[in-house]
């Protein structure tokens, strides 16, 4: 008996589905009906199958149609929509599968082997970016490319992409052996790049970088090594200055002594009315990166992103790791807000700004809009153990030092200007009066070396006139 099939939408990508299993028998399964929550379509038929009802009926629908599996069609659903859509769903107990992006839809097909299982990225509720390739392949085709921080999630998805576009050298540069070594595997091997060169350095010493810009001419120079634990960054700002600013301002120099006409910085939407010394740091990075290239041969630009699904640490993450411990899942706070993208968004963002970048700019993507935390997890929940009679528990925990309730990835004095793509958006941020990139790296490079933490973030909150600083 074949697989009865219930459907949530009545437009073209249900449409498409029902055309794709009745053409593909050997799919085994049969809609018995469509849910679509404009009342005018309950009663009608698209394609032979009746509209039952709305996507609230659900659970009752399908136990009467006696479905075995939904499938979510609805590729125009904003964010909250897609993850009531995923939720209602789920309580039916049933395999839950859903549609590719409208995209695909423009393109005229929707394959089966498309249909799969839901994942975190469905809850963005929003078109993930595919941006401009042959901008990025002109830039790239034939350069040697450097890449910091080559053995960490974005900077090793940064690798990936950039094999795609032919470069002549990938330099890999990180202090982890094993990372660096399994991602230069991982070009040879699975992706039959074999001009991946890993390098073993520490972005914090300058001799040695300096001493690498005469081994490795390169021509781009792509800057992830960073740190980024807000909470670990306010037990150790002296960290978060050797890594976020001394050794952007090693790879800066770096990039000028090899040769590197581009420089693209990834920086984060906690450096914009930074609160925590994390994002003070790459606020300061990013000034520094401006600095370089405000004499304007130097293409030499900033991306800022939001929190990265699936990268390390990131709340998607330890809330999977959460769930397969049984819970409780933990939230800093029941309003906190956060922007997501994907790691592979991540990853184009900083080889389009590269790209496109004419120097001193600093690119961001539209993440759409921000989602609350706590109701992530409950949709991460839900679609993990849909059928579990013991609720998992969302447990409060207030926020840590240095944390925001919510972020924002422009500050309001920002001046800003349409990307090269439809979701970026270039912003101009205004450097403070006095800033001397040298002076400010000296300096805070001698506090970190004594260890002063005190006197850390007291310069900090003198060198950014936005920063807001954490108040126990």
């Amino acid at each position: 008996m074949s697989c009865k099939v219930l459907v949530i939408g009545a437009g073209e990508a249900a449409r498409l589905v029902v055309r794709e299993i009745r053409e593909h028998p050997a799919l085994d399964r049969e809609v018995v009906g469509l849910l679509d929550d404009n009342p005018a379509l309950h009663g009608t038929a698209i394609d032979g199958i009746e509209v039952l009802g709305s996507s609230a009926d659900l659970v009752n629908l399908a136990a009467g149609c006696d479905a075995r599996e939904i499938i979510i069609a609805v590729p125009s659903a904003s964010g909250p929509q897609a993850r009531e859509l995923v939720q209602r769903a789920r309580q039916t107990r049933l395999p839950v599968r859903i549609v590719p992006g409208i995209r695909d839809i423009i393109k005229g097909t929707v394959h089966w082997n498309q249909v799969r299982e839901v994942v975190p990225e469905d809850l963005l509720g929003r078109e993930t970016v595919d941006l401009a390739e042959s901008s990025i392949r002109d830039a790239v085709q034939g350069r040697r490319v450097l890449v910091t921080g080559a053995g960490g999630s974005i900077g090793s998805e940064i690798c990936r992409q950039l094999v795609n576009f032919s470069p002549d050298r990938i330099y890999m540069l990180g202090r982890g052996e094993n990372s660096i070594f399994e991602i230069a595997e991982e070009l040879r091997d699975g992706l039959g790049y074999d001009r991946a060169v890993p390098v073993l350095a520490d972005v914090r010493d300058g001799v040695r970088m300096s001493h690498l810009a005469t081994q490795f001419p390169v021509d781009v120079v792509l800057h992830a090594a960073a740190h980024k634990h807000v909470p670990l960054m306010e037990d150790y700002p002296e960290e978060a200055v050797m890594v976020n600013v001394v050794g952007t301002a090693n790879v800066i120099e770096f990039a000028k002594a090899a040769g590197a006409d581009r420089f693209v910085m990834l920086s984060t939407d906690k450096a914009v009315r930074p609160r925590s010394v994390m994002g003070a740091t790459k606020r300061i990075a990013e000034l520094l990166v401006q600095s370089a290239a405000a004499g304007g041969a130097l293409r030499y630009m900033a991306v800022r992103f939001g929190n990265v699904l699936g990268s390390r640490g990131s709340v998607v993450t330890v809330f999977q790791r959460q769930l397969k411990r049984g819970g409780p899942l933990t939230v800093t706070d029941r309003e906190a807000t956060r922007y997501f993208m994907t790691i592979r968004e991540a990853a184009m963002l900083v080889v389009q700004g590269m790209a496109e970048g004419k120097g001193g700019e600093v690119f961001v993507l539209d993440m759409g809009e921000a989602i609350r935390i706590e109701e992530l997890a409950r949709n991460l929940i839900t679609m993990a153990q849909p059928d579990n009679t013991a609720p998992i528990e969302i447990v409060e925990t207030g926020l840590r030092p240095g944390e925001k309730l919510r972020e924002q990835y422009l500050a309001e004095t920002d001046p800003t200007q349409p990307g090269p793509h439809p979701q970026i958006l270039v912003a101009r941020p205004t450097r403070p009066a006095g800033f001397d990139p040298g002076a400010v790296v000296r300096e805070l490079s001698e506090l970190a070396e004594r260890c002063d933490r005190d006197a850390i973030r007291a310069r900090i909150v003198e060198l950014l006139p936005d920063h807001e600083a954490h108040v126990d």
